[in-house]
């Protein structure tokens, strides 16, 4: 099993690596431990050889990383990463739509999550990992991811209020004198 955590952290993607062992050794082939040490210890040099020349080549060119073994790594992070879940079941390419804001963006996780029984984030958290995976215009007031579009997001369920900051429905704005006007 692989392990298990938070996709968006980028310390995880730069510390590791999915290696799938794809051969499995069938019973009749397993070897005794001790007689596998001992072949070990009967090829120590050449190991320590073998180790120092992997060792070298390493310090030299840095490791290298096969294309499958690069794209297994992204799928398992993909898959424990819930903001590029969001964007993979519901955000799609727009180029020169409206775009989202990044409330609605948020709301739309919101409801994600609780439809799949995952863990909330913070909307800041969720702002700063969105921001690297889609662009967003922060020059307004309002930020606004643009080139795409929401699709298919769960709905709020019955009942369920707005986001706790969001600010309070208005049905009336005061005039210059402090009457209320009906809008």
């Amino acid at each position: 099993d692989e392990p298990k955590f938070d996709g968006a952290d980028g310390g995880m993607r730069r510390r590791l690596i999915i290696v799938r062992w794809s051969v499995t050794l069938p019973e009749e082939k397993h070897r005794d431990f001790e007689e596998i040490v001992s072949e070990i210890v009967a090829g120590g040099s050449g190991i320590l050889n073998w180790l120092i020349a992997g060792a070298l080549d390493f310090l030299n060119s840095g490791l290298m990383i096969s294309e499958e073994v690069a794209a297994t790594t992204a799928e398992h992070f993909n898959e424990m990463d819930p903001c590029q879940q969001y964007i993979d079941a519901h955000v799609r390419a727009d180029p020169g739509g409206p775009g989202v804001p990044a409330r609605e963006m948020y709301q739309g996780f919101l409801r994600f999550v609780d439809a799949n029984g995952m863990a909330k984030m913070h909307e800041t958290r969720f702002g700063r990992t969105m921001k690297k995976k889609l662009k967003r215009d922060d020059t307004k007031r309002v930020h606004v991811y643009v080139d795409v579009a929401l699709h298919d997001v769960p709905q709020q369920p019955i009942g369920e209020g707005p986001h706790p900051n969001d600010p309070p429905p208005h049905t009336a704005i005061p005039d210059h004198r402090g009457n209320d006007i009906e809008i």
